[in-house]
């Protein structure tokens, strides 16, 4: 009798990436601040900000509104501890899009912001009313027209 022939040795299996997995919940960061609000966990199994959600530094500081891959991103509200406030789009954690800026004097600007920056049509208001209109390039309005006192 022939002795039998080895069995062939099985395929290696190959580990699929997890499937990113999505939740909503609170989470409190080492440095005490919090986010409630949609998560997503990536491709390396890290739990990430995705989604609507809060943050709260706690020092005042607090974001409300969309989140990509832990970014802020869509649209959204961040107040600072000064009393500023920014209410707009958000791209890659930046300013970026439409929206309004209100410093805590009253002053405003509405229009459009890239990086951070007022750029493009938009309107700034002084804290006395004045208007300033026109085209802004990165956060400054070289030839705006002003003038005009809105009445409050």
């Amino acid at each position: 009798m022939a002795p039998k022939p080895p069995e062939p040795e099985p395929e290696p299996e190959v580990e699929a990436p997890p499937e990113p997995q999505t939740g909503s919940g609170s989470f409190m960061f080492p440095d005490r601040s919090t986010y409630t609000g949609d998560w997503q966990t990536n491709a390396e199994g890290v739990q990430m900000r995705h989604g609507r959600g809060v943050y709260d530094d706690g020092n005042k500081q607090r974001y409300e509104g969309e989140w990509l891959d832990d970014m802020m991103h869509g649209r959204g509200t961040f107040e600072y501890a000064s009393g500023a406030k920014y209410e707009g789009e958000f791209a890659g954690n930046k300013y970026d899009g439409y929206g309004t800026f209100t410093f805590p004097n009253g002053a405003f600007y509405e229009g459009n912001f890239k990086d951070n920056q007022f750029h493009g049509s938009g309107t700034f208001t002084d804290a006395q009313h004045v208007e300033w209109k026109g085209k802004f390039y990165n956060g400054t309005g070289p030839g705006l027209s002003h003038g005009s006192v809105v009445a409050r």
